[in-house]
């Protein structure tokens, strides 16, 4: 039995925090290394050609180094080609490796999309992973691209979604020589508080946030990812689907960012235990290369931390296994992308037109080779009120 006149000496709460604060710096070079594991498989894969959107920004760039030094076939898909060129040469002199050349690729515009895939189809023997790196985020206000369509969801979403589609029959072709062709997107982590409102994608009757707008992009192209990935494993065409979550790394100076003062204190605070890209790529390049995630069962996951998918869900938050609201999503994409000329975007209603039930989901057709693949193509059947999903979930 304690002596109830015991008199405790009162711990500050500074001494508290000082004790907290030691113990955090003194374990935090652990903890800062144990985040960002480096994939040591330095193995050459001459024999791999890979497509890397955005191949020369903050993740693009450092994920070209490691393939390239790898000895693959890199195709850097840029929209600013002497920016790409400048990278390209520092990279060919690093890593003795010259077959890393640049293409011309302008995600804000379907016809460059279609351009650029007819082109890899065309003068590349095979395409074997497909790598959707490029993307936009923490635009301070609304913008609409020339298409009428919010830019983050058309860069981030629309943009690799029709990409993918159109080189899907180039990837299924590969395969059937190699076993194993892939498509890695650079997601995130989505979380339960991302959502998507299929009746306002645009924002046009929410307010506008840079967050929401990102992670509404961000989760479709999440949906996009496990319906594929489902897709072609009922269609054992033998192209895998990947996604990786780079988690917080220093983003160059050049991209879109926040200004306010709250978005620096944060960055600033994210700052030791960070990392330079070169390592959080790691996801990415082991995504694309290790030969292990299939041979294992282990595509259709999303790689974050430990370049290891936890949980029941294979890695993705509950918000992302919704297969009722992929569907929806990727439907509402088909709409989006039509087959003209002008490439012209339906109007905010007939976005909506809703689809005929079907007992089995039909698998995604494989594009045409010319032109953008039509809206009928593209779709799986669903129906938004026969699933009984929450448009706004």
């Amino acid at each position: 039995m304690p002596n109830s006149n015991y008199n405790y000496l009162p711990v500050s709460k500074k001494v508290l925090w000082a004790f907290l604060g030691g113990t955090l710096l003194v374990a935090s070079p652990i903890v800062k290394s144990g985040l960002h594991l480096i994939w040591l498989d330095k193995t050459p894969r001459p024999e791999r050609t890979i497509i890397v959107t955005g191949a020369t920004g903050a993740q693009g760039h450092p994920t070209t180094v490691h393939l390239a030094s790898r000895k693959c076939r890199v195709i850097m898909a840029c929209r600013d080609m002497e920016k790409c060129k400048s990278i390209r040469r520092d990279i060919v002199l690093a890593t003795k490796n010259k077959s890393v050349v640049c293409r011309h690729l302008d995600l804000e515009d379907i016809n460059s999309i279609n351009r650029f895939a007819e082109e890899m189809i065309k003068t590349e023997p095979h395409i074997d992973v497909l790598i959707n790196n490029a993307g936009v985020r923490n635009i301070e206000e609304k913008q609409l691209t020339k298409y009428g369509i919010e830019k983050n969801l058309f860069v981030n979403f629309l943009a690799p979604y029709l990409l993918t589609l159109k080189l899907m029959g180039k990837l299924e072709e590969s395969a059937k020589i190699t076993n194993d062709s892939r498509v890695v997107n650079v997601i995130g982590n989505p979380n339960k508080s991302w959502h998507i409102d299929l009746l306002d994608v645009n924002f046009d009757k929410r307010k506008y946030t840079k967050e929401e707008a990102y992670n509404q992009s961000k989760l479709a192209l999440a949906y996009f990812s496990i319906l594929l990935e489902k897709f072609n494993r009922e269609k054992r065409n033998q192209v895998y689907v990947f996604g990786t979550s780079p988690s917080a790394n220093r983003v160059e100076p050049t991209y879109q960012h926040g200004t306010d003062m709250w978005d620096q204190l944060r960055a600033v605070a994210r700052t030791y235990y960070t990392q330079d890209a070169l390592r959080v790529c790691q996801r990415t390049v082991r995504c694309a290369l290790d030969p292990n995630l299939v041979r294992d069962g282990l595509s259709g996951k999303l790689y974050n931390w430990f370049l290891t998918s936890l949980g029941s869900n294979g890695g993705w938050d509950i918000a992302a296994v919704n297969e009722e609201k992929a569907k929806l999503v990727w439907n509402m994409a088909a709409d989006m992308l039509l087959n003209s000329k002008e490439v012209l975007v339906k109007k905010p209603d007939e976005q909506q037109r809703q689809q005929q039930p079907s007992a089995k989901p039909k698998q995604p057709s494989e594009p045409n080779a010319g032109g953008a693949p039509s809206s009928d193509q593209l779709k799986v059947q669903g129906n938004n009120k026969a699933s009984g999903v929450d448009e706004s979930a």
